[in-house]
């Protein structure tokens, strides 16, 4: 009979720990040493270092950089894979807040088959995104450039470095600065709702119809170029 109870205390107490009440079990000295590296890079570089750099900066072995990797993935303390991780609470067990205000967003091109690619990325200050209310999502940045100079009367020329949302077409409002993929190119184009079109601001460039050989990519909120938001010239 006292054995019974016990085992039924213990299934509680294990009920109680699977039930996320922000329990997370607690981290060795190395794995504290290890993640405290993990957030100390972020916050200086705005991102979390690859496998290599940690391997290089430091000297643990490959084997024990995924040993860590794997017991704090499995304790809680990070999310994602070993290419894409998220630091989700600090050494403490605190739900971890950068103490920079980074971020890191990829910078699209289009390969030789057209196909949307990450060719590098770039590390901005937060403020310069969080000026847009809209955002929320940071996963739904993303940088181009520009491939032409259609829009050169507001600072955009060819290879202007351009800060993009990404955004729904049925959310596109009328005079909106938006980013399309048309003939193979990553263009920017003003959108005219009320004729269904994307107008240059240059008679050198024909209105392109929106039909299904146009891809919104988003709408663009900022120009690295100008460090100003585009809502200003609209």
């Amino acid at each position: 009979m006292e054995q019974k109870e016990k085992i039924k205390k213990k299934e509680v107490k294990i009920k109680s720990v699977n039930n996320n009440e922000n329990i997370l079990p607690k981290l060795t000295k190395k794995q504290k040493a290890f993640l405290q590296y993990l957030i100390d890079s972020y916050n200086e570089k705005g991102h979390i270092p690859s496998t290599i750099d940690i391997i290089k900066n430091t000297q643990m072995s490959q084997s024990n950089v995924y040993r860590n990797v794997k017991e704090l993935l499995k304790k809680g303390y990070l999310e994602g894979t070993t290419k894409s991780l998220k630091i989700l609470y600090d050494t403490d067990g605190k739900a971890f807040k950068p103490s920079q205000e980074y971020i890191r967003l990829p910078l699209l091109r289009l390969s030789i088959y057209g196909e949307n690619i990450i060719e590098d990325h770039f590390i901005l200050d937060r403020k310069i995104i969080m000026q847009n209310t809209e955002i929320t999502v940071f996963d739904k940045v993303f940088l181009i450039k520009s491939s032409d100079d259609s829009l050169k009367n507001i600072g955009i020329l060819e290879n202007t470095l351009l800060i993009v949302l990404q955004t729904d077409t049925k959310d596109l409002k009328n005079n909106e600065i938006v980013s399309i993929k048309y003939e193979n190119k990553f263009m920017c184009r003003i959108y005219k709702k009320n004729e269904n079109a994307f107008y240059s601001l240059s008679p050198l460039y024909a209105t392109i119809p929106f039909n299904e050989k146009v891809e919104v990519l988003g709408k663009v909120i900022a120009s690295i170029n100008m460090i100003k938001s585009l809502s200003e010239f609209t």
